[in-house]
């Protein structure tokens, strides 16, 4: 969802240590990407992407409303 090269989702890189499926997670993300395109989402509200690295699609979200529950059309 955010739009750096870098990822540092954590406060220090020493908080990775006690979380290392986090770490693997983001060791896999690219750090370019070939398309973006918009899925959903309202203007200070949420909104939903997807995103292309080669073969690869990830999707993210980000939300200030309460937990909804998507599903894949």
């Amino acid at each position: 969802m955010f739009e750096s090269g870098r990822q540092d989702y954590a406060e220090s890189p020493e908080s990775y240590q006690s979380r290392p499926g986090a770490l693997r997670i983001l060791d896999q993300l690219p750090t370019a990407w070939g398309e973006t395109k918009f899925l959903g989402g309202d203007p200070g509200q949420e909104a939903s992407l997807v995103r292309r690295a080669g073969g690869r699609r990830f999707v993210g979200g980000i939300s200030a409303v309460g937990a909804k529950t998507f599903s894949r059309r």
